[in-house]
């Protein structure tokens, strides 16, 4: 990745996110768990699936 690029300061915010506010990190684990549970051989479900939880985080970040 390029130093600063969007994607890598989505990547740095989001995991800055979940070391913060431990509840969140929490949400995350049992979505992933969840999500590989019900899509065990769906890896673009699973993604588009956790993608939401992400971009929800991401746009709280942006409100700070």
């Amino acid at each position: 990745m390029i130093y600063n690029q969007n994607l890598w300061r989505d990547q740095i915010s989001f995991r800055d996110y979940l070391r913060s506010f431990p509840d969140a990190k929490i949400k995350y684990i049992k979505l992933k768990e969840e999500l590989a549970n019900k899509y065990p051989n769906d890896v673009v479900s699973y993604t588009n699936e956790k993608k939401k939880f992400v971009d929800h985080i991401l746009k709280k970040v942006n409100e700070l």
